[in-house]
């Protein structure tokens, strides 16, 4: 009975031990953990946009884009892919496809759709 009780006692203090290891108070933001992300994929990747092509085919109106705050972007989507999350996840920016305007095409230094 001894021993599960010093077993006990143990399990608390490492327990306690994590958690103040832990910290739970705010953390400063952190550098991001890829200085640029350029992906190279298939249509499960493509953002899709074709905004300035001539093209019938168009995705800048509602619904599309209803996760992004700015609205509807061309993509032929809710907004986000796969990509988008992963470069969320490494603190990267929101990736472009290349047919974006020149104005937003500036920032290859944070990464690239194609």
């Amino acid at each position: 009975m001894a021993s599960g009780g010093l077993w006990l006692w143990w399990l608390m203090l490492f327990g306690a031990v994590l958690a103040a290891a832990s910290g739970g108070g705010e953390q400063s933001p952190r550098a991001p953990a890829a200085p640029a992300l350029f992906v190279f994929g298939d249509s499960l990747i493509d953002s899709g946009n074709n905004n300035n092509l001539a093209s019938l085919a168009k995705a800048n109106y509602f619904p599309y884009g209803i996760d992004f705050t700015a609205g509807p972007t061309g993509r032929f989507s809710n907004g986000y892919t796969i990509v988008d999350e992963l470069g969320t996840y490494v603190r990267a920016c929101v990736l472009f496809g290349f047919f974006f305007p020149s104005e937003v095409r500036e920032h290859f230094s944070s990464g690239l759709e194609s």
